[in-house]
């Protein structure tokens, strides 16, 4: 009620404000003129005039008041509506701050769920590559006990090579030896065999005391495991 009654304009005010005090000076005039014409008469009735000088104060003092009263009263309410479109000003502003802050925080909480959401996929992809290096690890393991039983394959197959090639080289100087044993029983062994031949059975002692030495160091049953590893492996 108050600010609807603030709210009317300055120049109604101002109008019904003049009016009335118009109304009051031409009341006055008014009375002024009948006591003028009561004047003129012959007989001048004294309660009259004194009925026309009482109307005449009281306009004349309801002028003064209404216009002591009015026009402040109008000024001061043409202050107050500056004041209040100066209000109504900042409450336009703080309307619109309200609406840039809800748009600010409608703005934040799509970035909140935005953010979030980009958490969740960096846990994601860190939990992948977390299950493929631990899958990583596991080939490389498995590919590391692999090498190693290749190497001891090749390591075994090897052994069993050399060890064939000694056995190979005995059975050669064997033979040698017994040819030339052959040749010393019937005589006919020269001199230089003769050297060859103890030469020989020096290296033939050699590759027999090898040959030993590579059996104790690989039994006939692991000798034989290798072979069937060698075998399958081949297969």
């Amino acid at each position: 009620m108050t600010e609807e009654f603030f709210n009317i304009d300055n120049s109604i005010v101002e109008l019904i404000s003049k009016g009335v005090i118009g109304l009051s000076a031409l009341l006055a005039l008014a009375a002024f003129y009948l006591i003028r014409q009561e004047q003129k008469k012959p007989t001048i009735r004294p309660e009259m005039m004194k009925i026309i000088k009482l109307f005449l104060s009281f306009n004349l003092a309801n002028t003064v008041i209404v216009g002591l009263f009015t026009l402040p009263t109008f000024q001061k309410n043409k202050e107050l509506s500056s004041s209040l479109s100066e209000v109504h000003h900042i409450q336009e502003d703080i309307q619109v701050q309200d609406t840039k802050q809800v748009r600010l925080m409608d703005s934040l909480s799509a970035v909140t769920v935005h953010l979030q959401d980009s958490i969740s996929q960096m846990i994601q992809i860190n939990n992948l590559v977390r299950e493929r290096s631990n899958a990583i690890s596991d080939i490389s393991s498995q590919i590391n006990s692999q090498l190693v039983s290749a190497n001891s394959l090749l390591k075994d197959t090897f052994l069993l090579s050399t060890f064939k090639a000694g056995v190979d080289s005995v059975e050669a100087s064997m033979m040698s030896v017994s040819t030339l044993i052959e040749k010393e029983k019937t005589g006919t062994l020269t001199l230089l065999e003769k050297t060859t031949l103890i030469k020989k059975a020096n290296e033939l002692n050699n590759r027999i005391f090898k040959l030993n030495k590579a059996k104790n160091t690989n039994t006939k049953e692991a000798l034989s495991k290798k072979i069937e590893t060698i075998s399958k492996t081949k297969k």
